[in-house]
């Protein structure tokens, strides 16, 4: 409890005071920095108690979070008993700014035991989908001794090939809801470009993926492709869900409460059993802008707001999928009927000839997986005519943008793309309406499940 001048800035720091490590790893934040429009910090190694003489130094680097002025640098221990060690901070034009409790000392001693490090604070986990939903799967367990590593085998879902700009992408991420990526901490994304192919790899090609967790918690992440005898390059990523502001979260928090709240329309229009989470959700929904209130205020009170929601938004979210699962068992055949319709009514002859193969192949399949096969290859076969079908996207237009219901993530941009869409289809530009509607479908606001699996993981288990 020292006495400090009340104006000037005062480091906290936290550190091992001796060690047998090469490196030491020190944390803190600093006090009393209102105003001042702080930029980076440093620390130096240096000779003397007057701090002159620096003998190493860690460069100047970024905090952490620049608002408490929280920090986190290793600092390069040497063999020869005491290392002092002074840290400076500097504003944006450069200038080092004064501060006090700065200068600290560090004994390397050869018999001292070595510090464990602390185990891993979350699950280390790959974005990955399991055929239906996009899931976590994690390769190092929360709890796990550091340093740690884990690895896995998946399938890809898309193929990779060098004559085509494209990647597989591998998205890290950490925490515990593995059913629910969303609610974790997204950490960073690994990409495996097609140009680093020499030839082509098709979807379902074997991957290993490899992730380990050192010491200080940063992610190494690499991993190996047998069909091209590729490794792939490894990339570090470092936890920074620190630095994500609580009103960003809030933020993204608004997004899925309109998303929830066209799951929770949904399955109550559909008669299904919510066990109170509708009830749950709209108590949330009319506590939000009262908790966006309390940001600068109670830090505490966002921080339970944010786990309470994410809580519902996880039991909603499997409700919702076990009403989409069991609908869809319900809806293969009605889909047929319909894909039938639409390739009689829009198909070219070659189109239809190629749909009667596929539906006599998926008529005759003598298992499950054959005729999932099948099917998916009749709806990826349905999927050009409607989009070739100037009348076919027309009538989609209408029956699905040209209303008041729709909720969409930007209106602004939402109604100049309505205009598009009006514009193209008075003018009969099938490419021009083509691209509206896809802009449209970007900027509707989905259901909870929907929104996450917008986009299918590039990894399936």
């Amino acid at each position: 409890n020292e006495d400090f001048e009340s104006d000037t800035p005062v480091f906290r720091i936290q550190y091992e005071p001796i060690t047998s490590n090469d490196s030491v790893n020190v944390v803190g934040n600093i006090e009393n920095i209102s105003g001042l429009n702080i930029d980076k910090i440093k620390i130096d190694s240096v000779k003397s108690d007057d701090a002159s003489g620096a003998i190493w130094t860690s460069g100047w680097v970024d905090f952490l979070d620049i608002e408490t002025g929280l920090f986190d640098v290793d600092v390069h221990i040497t063999p020869t008993g005491i290392n002092k060690f002074v840290a400076t901070i500097c504003d944006k034009t450069g200038r080092e700014i004064k501060s006090e409790n700065n200068t600290f000392e560090i004994r390397f001693n050869d018999n001292a035991l070595k510090v464990s490090a602390p185990p891993a604070t979350f699950s280390v986990c790959v974005l990955v989908t399991d055929g239906e939903n996009n899931i976590l799967k994690p390769l190092i367990d929360k709890n796990t001794p550091l340093p740690a590593e884990g690895t896995s085998v998946f399938s890809t879902t898309k193929e990779l090939n060098p004559a085509v700009d494209s990647s597989i992408d591998i998205h890290i991420w950490e925490g515990e809801n593995f059913r629910n990526p969303d609610a974790n901490n997204w950490i960073g994304c690994v990409h495996i470009k097609s140009s680093a192919m020499d030839r082509v790899l098709p979807a379902g090609t074997s991957i290993e993926i490899k992730i380990t967790q050192d010491e200080s918690r940063t992610n190494h992440i690499t991993g190996y492709i047998p069909d091209a005898d590729y490794i792939i390059p490894e990339e570090t990523l470092r936890d920074e869900s620190e630095r994500v502001s609580l009103m960003d979260r809030m933020e993204v928090i608004g997004q899925k409460i309109l998303q929830l709240d066209i799951t929770v329309k949904k399955l109550n229009d559909n008669d299904v059993d919510m066990n109170g989470f509708d009830k749950k959700f709209y108590n949330l929904q009319q506590q939000y802008n009262d908790i966006l209130d309390c940001i600068d205020t109670d830090s505490d009170k966002v921080q339970l707001y944010i786990k309470d929601f994410y809580e519902v938004h996880t039991a909603i979210l499997e409700l919702e999928r076990a009403f989409d699962k069991s609908a869809s068992a319900d809806n293969k055949a009605s889909n047929l009927d319909f894909w039938k319709d639409v390739m009689n009514r829009y198909g070219t002859p070659e189109q239809k000839k190629h749909f009667n193969e596929l539906s006599n192949s998926y008529d005759a399949a003598d298992n499950e997986a054959n005729r999932q096969y099948y099917y998916d290859e009749m709806d990826s076969e349905i999927l050009d005519v409607m989009l070739d079908s100037f009348e076919y996207l027309g009538n989609f237009y209408l029956n699905n943008f040209d209303n008041d219901d729709v909720q969409y993530t930007d209106p602004q941009k939402a109604s100049y793309w309505k205009t598009q869409a009006t514009n193209a289809i008075r003018e009969k530009d099938t490419g021009k309406l083509r691209q509206a509607i896809f802009e449209l479908l970007g900027l509707r606001v989905n259901s909870a499940n929907d929104s996450i699996n917008s986009v299918m993981a590039d990894l399936r288990i």
